[in-house]
């Protein structure tokens, strides 16, 4: 018990951490109005560390070979939801307070429901789906008393739950099609059964590791144009008057993204399932309590609670689900 306590101590000061760090860079006293550019160098970071330490860690972990027979159509747009996922969440964070933010990705498990609905039929039993009502009529009442309420931090986070949930179903689904897949499909490629079976297993179950070093490098070649376009200039800008502070601060952002997956990592040696899902629930009140005790931003009685139908919404659908696999 002391070790999963301290795993998901240690997880949680980094998940608060990074997300409280980001909002950070956006306020208008620290300057930093790029969160393309933030995004590219939290992978790039990401990337290199991880590659690092599953080199030199102390980990039995594979290095997964990354080479352009790796991308098959389905990882890459994997990878592509994925970042897409961290971009919309970082632009959020240049317009609204980490603690709305964090409310409103809770209601990512009601959008999980309704693309698995929608796009591939699958049904849910009442009890889950009554319990998705909480959540998304929190989200709706802390939305509309939202005492920082913008429109562009609110559309890019909502933005942000759609791909996340889209990401989880899309994976999931294709995690099913693969375990489905006859090794004679395979081998007209030109491989054996047994080297395919090797592949599937290698690569369908990543390490929190392995997964940035898979989406790292397309997020890395797609932001690119986007920043060359739209924020370079500034940034070359803002780089030029920079202190050591800001800088530091930056790095320090990079690291602490780095760290967080080192503990989501630990964490997920150390708990079950069941743990890590009512730690994640929990973490996001963490979150959102020393967000608010560090930044300040008011927040109205109404907000306050419809964060905290939300949040219960969350245990209960999580308790529900768990109830339906035992």
């Amino acid at each position: 018990y002391l070790l999963a306590t301290q795993a998901i101590l240690t997880w949680y000061v980094f998940n608060g951490a990074t997300v409280i760090l980001n909002r950070y860079v956006f306020l208008p006293g620290f300057g930093f109005h790029f969160p393309l550019c933030l995004t590219f160098m939290h992978m790039l970071v990401g990337m290199i560390l991880s590659a690092a330490f599953i080199r030199f860690g102390p980990t039995d972990i594979e290095m997964l070979p990354i080479s352009k027979s790796i991308y098959t159509r389905e990882r890459l747009i994997f990878a592509l939801l994925f970042s897409g996922n961290i971009i919309l969440g970082n632009i959020s964070l240049k317009f609204i307070p980490v603690s709305f933010m964090q409310t409103v990705k809770a209601s990512v498990p009601f959008f999980v429901t309704f693309f698995s609905w929608l796009l591939f039929e699958v049904r849910f039993t009442i009890q889950t789906v009554l319990s998705l009502i909480p959540v998304v009529l929190g989200v709706i009442l802390a939305s509309v008393s939202e005492l920082s309420f913008d429109m562009r931090g609110f559309v890019a986070v909502t933005m942000a739950c759609l791909v996340q949930a889209f990401q989880i179903v899309y994976a999931s689904r294709i995690l099913n099609e693969n375990e489905k897949q006859p090794a004679s499909d395979v081998e007209a490629d030109g491989e054996s059964g047994s080297e395919a079976r090797v592949k599937t297993i290698d690569t369908k179950k990543l390490d929190v590791f392995n997964t940035l070093l898979l989406v790292a490098p397309p997020a890395l070649v797609a932001l690119t144009p986007m920043i060359i376009v739209s924020e370079l200039g500034g940034m070359i800008t803002w780089l030029q008057s920079a202190d050591t502070w800001q800088l530091g601060v930056l790095l320090a952002s990079c690291l602490i993204a780095f760290l967080l997956n080192l503990s989501t990592f630990w964490l997920l040696k150390v708990v079950s399932g069941v743990t890590y899902s009512v730690a994640g629930n929990f973490k996001v009140v963490v979150v959102i309590v020393v967000s608010v005790m560090i930044f300040r931003n008011p927040i109205s009685l109404r907000s306050g609670i419809g964060c905290m139908i939300t949040i219960l919404g969350c245990f209960a659908y999580a308790s529900i689900k768990q109830r339906t696999l035992e």
